[in-house]
């Protein structure tokens, strides 16, 4: 499976923390350990998205990176 990256927020009004945390629970279900889900710590509706756009960035970079060096399918299944 394709390695996946999530963030969310602490509670905040808006969404539960269970909420944030469900894609993982599913993808875990799933059979894929490839996953993470990263707190950002904030507790407005808006600050997870400002913290996590650079580092989906970087990680994206970091799998093009890997991509180039090697075939696509295999980076992917690092």
């Amino acid at each position: 499976m394709a390695p996946v990256r999530t963030f969310y927020g602490q509670p905040e009004g808006t969404i539960r923390t269970e909420l944030g945390q469900l894609l993982m629970t599913y993808q875990k279900a799933l059979g894929n350990d490839r996953i993470e889900v990263i707190s950002t710590g904030d507790k407005s509706h808006r600050g997870p998205l400002a913290k996590a756009v650079p580092q989906w960035k970087g990680w994206c970079d970091e799998l093009r990176t890997a991509s180039t060096v090697q075939k696509p399918e295999a980076a992917l299944r690092q």
